[in-house]
Parts: structure tokens; C-alpha cells; sequence
């Protein structure tokens, strides 16, 4: 199961490059990968660092490692509010890596996020809830990938919103 939903979040990231208007690297933008095998799945996220905690060089002073370090966490304690499935499918969204990627040789990095998601039911024909820019509000935009069993689709996100996960 790992395998194949690991397997769909690469060929969605790799579709989700070649069609994005955005660089990989554009402040303000993030790029958001769902994928779900029944019941499933896992949320991949790739953001600027700059949009979630202010700024892309290496934290070395403490106020920075700070910073950094409430930001971070700030994204693994709230990611249920921030993409939130329907309460009936009970859903446990769980972490299972961030990190912080520096560009070697430049002052940029990005922040890359997995979480698990275990649902007792598919969430093929509900709704999905996303408001990450009300914990981020530096993020503008979010190039979302949905791949649900045979569903497959594609949004770009400005705002909090809903989403059909339906055909």
C-alpha cells in the first residue's frame, strides 16, 4: 500500500511540474499532492520557507532556530484545521516528516511536509476543506494534486475553500 500511494505522489508531483504556470521555487506558492488508496493516503506539501516562517537562509542565531522551530511545529499540530476531511469519515491525519531543505550555495529553502492519513472510510464523493492561509498567510496560492482511487484532479487554491472529491 505504502509503495503504490508513494508511487502515485511522485507521478502526481511529477504532472503537477510539468503543467504549473509557477518556478519550483516562487514565494507565495505551494505545491500540495493528496493521494489516497481507499482509505489510505497521504498529504505531501512543498513550500517556500519563506511563507511559513519568514525567511530561507540557515537558522543559526537561536531567535531563528526559535522561529523556525514554532512554525514548524505550528504546521504539524494544526494540518487536521488546515486540511480537514469530512468529520463522518474519521479521519487521523499523522506526521510523518518535515523538513527543512537548504539549497546549498544559496539563500533558499524549502519546507517539505508528509503526513499519513488513515481514514475509517474513503473520502471519494465528500468534501475537502483547505485554510492553510489562515495559519500561513503568506501563502497566496497552492497548486493542489487529488488522486482518490480513479478520481484524479487538479485546483489551484487562493483562498480557504471546499473541494468535491467526487467525478
Amino acid at each position: 500500500m505504502k509503495i503504490i500511494i508513494t508511487l502515485i505522489l511522485v507521478f502526481t508531483r511529477q504532472s503537477m511540474a510539468q503543467h504549473r504556470e509557477h518556478t519550483a521555487h516562487k514565494h507565495g506558492s505551494a505545491e500540495m499532492a493528496i493521494a489516497f488508496q481507499e482509505k489510505s493516503g497521504e498529504i505531501d506539501i512543498e513550500v517556500p520557507s519563506e511563507s511559513i516562517f519568514g525567511f530561507e537562509y540557515e537558522a543559526k542565531k537561536d531567535s531563528d532556530k526559535k522561529r523556525q522551530q514554532a512554525a514548524l511545529d505550528n504546521l504539524e499540530k494544526n494540518i487536521s484545521k488546515m486540511v480537514q476531511f469530512n468529520a463522518a469519515l474519521k479521519c487521523v491525519i499523522s506526521k510523518d516528516v518535515i523538513e527543512v531543505k537548504q539549497i546549498k550555495g544559496k539563500n533558499h529553502s524549502s519546507v517539505h511536509a508528509v503526513f499519513k492519513v488513515a481514514c475509517e472510510k474513503s473520502p471519494l464523493g465528500t468534501q475537502l476543506g483547505l485554510n492553510i492561509q489562515e495559519n500561513f498567510p503568506k501563502i497566496k496560492d497552492i497548486d493542489l494534486a487529488l488522486i482518490i482511487d480513479d478520481l484524479q484532479k487538479s485546483v489551484q487554491v487562493t483562498q480557504s475553500t471546499k473541494i468535491e472529491l467526487k467525478k
